[in-house]
Formats: structure tokens, C-alpha cells, sequence
């Protein structure tokens, strides 16, 4: 057995392997974020302001349910999105100033 392989896995998992399937989902993270970030640039033109309180109230509820339905944290579920959406806000207010986009939008 190599030093990478999963003991009693009979070779057919091994680190690599999740480190591979890690590296897909990673990928498919940043691409969801990026979706998002063109769809939250978007809501702009439908707001007068950035920030929207009661909708933020409402996506972290709803994340944090998610989060639950998964068996992760919705602490920390919570934290990511509050970043996420600080990012969105930045963004926004960004191109409403007629700035650069940069990144993520919520």
C-alpha cells in the first residue's frame, strides 16, 4: 500500500483521488460565486441603495438551513455568507460609482 492510498481500500481510493474530487468542487465553488456576483451586479439597476437588510436576513436563514440539510455548521455557513454578501455590497457600490466590479455580489 502506498503512502497515499486508504487503508483497506484495496487501492482503489486514495488521497489524490479526494484531493481530486476536492479540487472539482473548489472549482465549482468559485464558479457558483462568480454567478452570483454577475447576478448581484445586476439587482443594482432594480435598487436604489446596496444594502437590503431584510433580504440579508432572509439569505442567511436560508443558508443556514442549508447548511443544516448538509451536516455543516450554520455558524460558519453564516460567516461565509456575511462575507460573501460584504463582497456583494463592495461591488455594487463599486459600480454604481462607475469603479472597477473586482469580485462576488449578493
Amino acid at each position: 500500500m502506498s503512502a497515499t492510498e486508504r487503508p483497506g481500500s484495496g487501492g482503489s481510493e486514495n488521497l489524490e483521488t479526494f484531493r481530486a474530487a476536492i479540487d472539482a468542487a473548489d472549482a465549482e465553488i468559485v464558479r457558483a460565486l462568480g454567478a452570483r456576483a454577475r447576478a448581484a451586479l445586476e439587482t443594482r439597476r432594480f435598487k436604489s441603495g446596496v444594502a437590503d437588510p431584510d433580504r440579508e436576513v432572509r439569505v442567511v436563514e436560508r443558508v443556514r438551513a442549508l447548511a443544516v440539510a448538509e451536516g455543516l455548521s450554520p455558524d460558519f455557513a453564516e460567516s461565509l455568507w456575511r462575507a460573501i454578501m460584504a463582497e456583494s455590497r463592495r461591488m455594487q457600490e463599486a459600480a454604481g460609482a462607475g469603479g472597477p466590479e473586482g469580485g462576488p455580489a449578493g
